[in-house]
């Protein structure tokens, strides 16, 4: 008797195995990712005669193998192999593709379990059978616990921010235990009582890895205490990413799969295993539809996970404890957490989820300076807009980030504290249904691939729906860094504020600019003074203690709630504000740009170091840059398509060629060495305040963040005036530069360009005369200790707001007032601005303009029409050649591809990477 490869999982029937015969049962197992363990399912050993089972012979084999390998897995009576089943048998290795050792990924397994029946073996009366089934092997049944939890699904008002902006149809998952607590703080704002409202957040539950996780899950929607306009509804929690019996705890009802959703006053126990560390996405599983919903005009209230119906287990590695960061106590769950470990650093661990809107009230608040309703992006269901937080009018759209100005955001749920010094790990988790989002932490970094000091260092991250990443915050090191020494546990301890050692408000955000000004940002907040309400971390002592006379942050910054705050001491280089006395024992660098700490004071720094004694030997720059933001016209191509209203930045040397005419500007690309000090003097000539605000480089996130975050210094450039701002170079790679002052509503106009960081004590050539230059798009850099490469450096943007010459009316180079003018090349707007068009370094070539009607197959084509007007890489056969992307998008992600080359891909900060 064979069975052979079943659609299902195999069974036997022991009613079928005949006294006196011989049979075989063949299977195959198919294997995406890890090793398995095979299993036996179904048996009913109380209805079998045991002393039958220990008369039957059985083998379980591979099959299919070389005849020199040895294919049995077990043998004995089948009592034995049924036995060995029980407790699951590892496979090592695809036998049957003659590989034994290592086991072989994405192949099916193909199995033979072969038995012999003596003369005289007979079952009872009764059901028998054998099944069969594969499992993750892994070590949850020898070291992992069982973790249980009771969780509700639940119908609340959820209230964004200090404003009142609220979802009144919103959902959430909360721990039994915590529902009282939820009711209370329902529909109060955040940060306007004494009532905890941080406990309206979404689910974060931990394990160890190689733990089981239990939940009752009980769909309490529709069964609000105080409330009967909510729909009872059909509800579930469907896991991502960890191991689970389909079955039982897949929380959706698929195909022939038992129905694992339940009805509105029901319960049900889903069970999940932590077989791996990371971040897994959870949500509702019965009503996951967006757009495929009838247009009804609820979709917002339909769709789970707009209402808020979804969370993240992170799973920590094995013998990890976690702590309440506030009290000390052990922890069921929370977004914050203190991760102990005792082979590994003390930790913060934050977890930022980011998701789309739903329903928001009250309605009618438009983007400033438009009729166009703002759209709501949020954090852990909190937001704050610019239609909040500066007004319809947008007058001061220079505060939207200053907690001075506006308080914190979310009344203070979304800023994530920790001590200068504390290893830090963010743990990334998208929520979103619409459309991707990129978490951006300004001044800090991490490795792509935790643990690996050749993994790419990233600043920003794209996170689409269900994604989870653990982001350990470290300092530049490995091979194309200044620091090629150090290892990842020592680049992870030098903590919050960096090598450097800052403290201050770290605005983190999606970097999409529409998706902040639509409330998706909040702070990571480092301070230097220990505080009440927050724990230290037992391998790391706050700088300055409770009592201390020495003023910690915020408090030494002369400044007052509801007031613009002043500039950063000694940055303005015309009118230098001196400190006060406070200030002055405060700051131990009072360098212009760098009043806490100089980032270019990198000789004797080592985890925990003391910043408040500092070399007190100022370091020079080694490079310094004059740059200026001016309007300009920007013509993108040979038709003329352009925008009147461009605002860039030019180095001082090129202002009046730019201004009048005789210069096309591009992005500004700058150049600096790992290791070199730079200093920038920015000089503003448009209206209203700018800034110079760059990724990835070591800097005094007082004095040089080049914006007004929270309770810092105002670091942006007034109108007429000029800043100082010092940076690190200390790796290489391309380096994302941008106003943040205007970003939001005009970053399409032009205000950006990136910093390039060479190999250290590099020359870099004009590529046409090969004489010395310090900026521009193209190339050639000779490394003192490495061949010499052509560089091109491209920036990718879009929403660029082109006029059509031929539309534009009377001719004035002045911008249309109306977003949906004629005169737009595109005259769609969306986020209330106009949609523009796709560009790279200020030049596009689009089909539409290559001639009066392209032929598709010849747009690419120099001979009919010419070479783009978009940029020309040029290069000589077998030459080392390096691609230095930046991506500088207002809302689109966008990819790069090169035909008929291949390339090697090496990342440095948000949007950028190297390809060779």
């Amino acid at each position: 008797m064979q069975f052979h490869d079943a659609d299902t999982d195999p069974t036997l029937e022991f009613s079928e195995l005949v006294p006196g015969t011989c049979g075989s049962l063949r299977f195959g197992v198919h294997v995406l990712e890890k090793p398995l363990k095979l299993k036996v399912k179904g048996t009913d050993r109380e209805n079998v005669d045991q002393p039958c089972l220990d008369r039957i012979d059985a083998t379980l084999r591979y099959r299919d193998c070389p005849e020199d390998v040895d294919a049995t897995i077990c043998q004995g009576s089948m009592a034995e192999v049924l036995s060995a089943l029980k407790g699951g048998i590892v496979l090592d290795g695809n036998r049957s593709y003659g590989e034994y050792g290592p086991f072989d990924e994405r192949t099916t397994h193909h199995f033979e379990l072969e038995w012999e029946v003596p003369e005289g073996a007979k079952a009872e009366e009764g059901h028998f059978g054998i099944g069969f089934k594969a499992k993750p092997a892994d070590e949850r049944e020898k070291d992992g616990k069982t973790r249980k939890f009771t969780v509700h699904a639940i119908d609340v008002e959820i209230t964004y921010n200090s404003f009142g902006t609220n979802n009144p149809k919103g959902a959430m998952y909360v721990l039994e235990e915590n529902l009282e607590a939820v009711r209370e703080a329902e529909g109060v704002p955040p940060g306007t009582s004494d009532v905890d409202t941080s406990v309206i957040e979404p689910l974060v539950l931990r394990a160890n890895q190689g733990d089981t996780v239990e939940i009752e899950f009980v769909n309490s929607l529709g069964c609000h205490p105080e409330r009967d306009d909510f729909e009872k509804r059909p509800a579930s929690i469907h896991p991502t990413g960890v191991a689970y019996e389909v079955d039982d705890a897949d929380g959706m009802a698929v195909g022939f799969n038992e129905n694992t959703v339940v009805e509105s006053g029901e319960s049900i126990t889903y069970t999940w295993h932590a077989d791996e560390q990371g971040a897994y996405f959870f949500q509702d599983g019965a009503y996951q539809a967006w757009d495929s919903i009838p247009d009804d005009g609820n979709n917002e209230e339909i769709n789970s996970m707009s209402r808020g119906l979804f969370g993240a287990l992170v799973v920590q590695p094995p013998k990890a404890t976690w702590t309440d960061p506030c009290t000390g106590a052990p922890l069921r769950s929370g977004v914050r957490a203190d991760i102990h470990h005792p082979e590994f650093p003390d930790h913060r661990e934050f977890v930022p989820i980011y998701h789309d809107h739903g329903v928001v009230r009250p309605d009618g608040l438009n983007v400033p300076g438009t009729d166009v309703e703002q759209m709501l992006h949020a954090i852990n269901y909190r937001a704050d807009r610019t239609s909040e937080r500066i007004g319809e009018t947008g007058e001061e759209g220079r505060t939207f980030y200053s907690s001075w100005v506006h308080g914190d955001p979310g009344g203070g749920d979304n800023v994530f504290e920790a001590y200068q010094g504390d290893p830090v790990k963010f743990v990334i988790v998208g929520a979103n249904s619409e459309e991707n989002h990129v978490h951006h932490l300004h001044e800090h970094r991490w490795e792509q691939i935790p643990f690996n000091n050749n993994s790419a260092t990233l600043d920003s991250q794209n996170l689409g729906m269900g994604e989870g990443y653990r982001q350990y915050l470290t300092v530049a090191s490995g091979s194309r860094s200044i620091r090629p020494d150090l290892n990842f546990e020592e680049s992870f301890s030098f903590g919050a504020g960096g090598f450097h050692g800052g403290v201050g408000d770290l605005l983190f955000h999606c970097h999409m600019f529409p998706h902040y000004g639509e409330g998706m940002n909040g702070f990571m907040r480092v301070h230097n003074q220990q505080q009440l309400h927050l724990q230290p971390l037992p391998n790391n002592e706050p700088t300055l203690p409770l009592d201390s006379d020495i003023l910690g942050f915020p408090d030494f910054i002369p400044a007052e709630e509801g007031e613009i705050p002043p500039k950063p001491p000694l940055s303005q280089p015309n009118d230098p504000r001196q400190p006060t006395p406070e200030e002055e024992e405060a700051l131990p660098a009072l360098v212009p740009g760098a009043p806490y700490t100089d980032p270019c004071e990198v000789e004797d720094a080592e985890p925990g170091a003391d910043p408040m004694q500092p070399d007190p030997t100022e370091v020079e720059p080694d490079i310094v840059y004059d740059i200026v933001a001016i309007e300009a016209k920007l013509v993108y191509n040979d038709h003329g398509d352009y925008d009147p209203d461009g605002k860039v930045f030019v180095l001082e040397e090129d202002v009046d060629a730019v201004r009048d005419g005789e210069m096309m500007p591009e992005p500004l690309f700058l150049r600096a060495n790992v290791g070199d000090c730079i200093e920038i003097n920015m000089r503003n000539e448009l209206e209203g305040p700018t800034s110079a605000h760059v990724h990835f480089v070591g800097f005094d996130q007082l004095g040089s963040d080049s914006t007004m975050v929270g309770y810092n210094y105002d670091s942006s450039t007034d109108s007429g005036d000029t800043m100082t701002y010092r940076w690190f170079a200390d790796e290489e790679g391309i380096i994302f530069l941008h106003d943040h002052m205007r970003g939001i509503g005009e970053i399409m106009h032009g205000e950006f360009g990136a910093l390039t960081v060479e190999p250290e004590g590099s020359e870099w050539l004009d590529p046409h005369t090969g004489e010395p230059i310090r900026h521009g798009s193209k190339a050639i850099i000779n490394p003192p200790d490495d061949e010499a490469f052509r560089e091109f450096c491209l920036e990718y943007h879009d929403f660029a707001p082109l006029i059509d010459p031929d539309k534009d009316g009377d001719g004035l180079d002045t911008q249309p007032d109306d977003p949906d003018d004629d005169a737009f090349v595109n005259p769609n707007e969306q986020h209330g601005v106009n949609a523009g068009v796709g560009a790279i370094n200020f030049r596009n070539s689009p089909y539409y303009r290559r001639g009066p009607d392209p032929d598709p197959a010849y747009v690419h084509s120099s001979f009919v029409h010419g070479d783009p007007e978009t940029p020309t890489l040029e290069a000589y056969p077998d030459e080392q050649t390096v691609i230095r992307l930046v991506h500088a998008p207002t809302r689109n992600s966008t990819t790069s591809s090169c035909t008929n080359t291949r390339s090697t891909s090496s990342g440095s900060a948000s949007r950028t990477g190297s390809l060779r």
